[in-house]
């Protein structure tokens, strides 16, 4: 099901959302969550499910676009001003993650690449060399490539007045990325 054209992916589960949310409950809560938040113009799910119709192909981005946000209804807050906060959804979100994962039975190295993604799916990430340098060391290139893809996905299913300036600064940090790798490489621009 997670794999092949994305629209239609997005589609399906619409269509077989009571059936969809038979087999996973844990996703239950985010259908119709409010945020109250100006960042996000969206429910919960609809969120989701719109970050998810731009995700590439690679079934790991997928499954933890799915489920990013699976632990934000159990962290919700108001400020004064009634705007709505999720401290620390993303440790949730990973728990609840790992737990659904485990229930189907995926391969443990799978499991822990998604629960790892997720739990840092909203990170602040620096636009610098240093920054980067230490996000590849902790998770490795690819695993990096795919933090930044899941960022864009994020940031794509928001309120889209700030999804410009969001997806540029991912595309940034990803030209950081590609930067630090030649230069720790060795590669010069005389090599291309």
């Amino acid at each position: 099901m997670f794999s092949g054209n994305i629209s239609d992916l997005v589609y399906q589960i619409r269509c077989a959302q009571p059936i969809f949310m038979e087999v996973l409950p844990e996703l239950k809560p985010m259908v119709g969550f409010k945020q109250n938040n100006p960042y996000h113009a969206y429910d919960v799910w609809r969120h989701t499910l719109e970050a998810l119709s731009v995700a590439n192909g690679d079934l790991i981005v997928r499954l933890v676009v799915l489920f990013h946000d699976i632990g934000k209804p159990h962290c919700y807050t108001e400020d004064e001003k009634g705007v709505g906060h999720f401290y620390g959804h993303g440790s949730v979100s990973a728990r609840i993650t790992d737990e659904v994962l485990g229930r189907l039975q995926f391969d443990r190295t799978l499991r822990d690449r998604i629960v790892e993604l997720v739990r840092y799916h909203d990170v602040d990430l620096h636009e610098n060399r240093k920054s980067v340098r230490t996000w590849l060391k902790r998770m490795g290139e690819d695993q990096f490539r795919r933090l930044l893809e899941v960022r864009r996905c994020d940031v794509t299913g928001q309120n889209p007045r700030y999804i410009a300036e969001r997806v540029e600064k991912v595309e940034r940090i990803r030209a950081i990325l590609d930067e630090v790798l030649i230069r720790d490489r060795g590669f010069t621009i005389k090599d291309f």
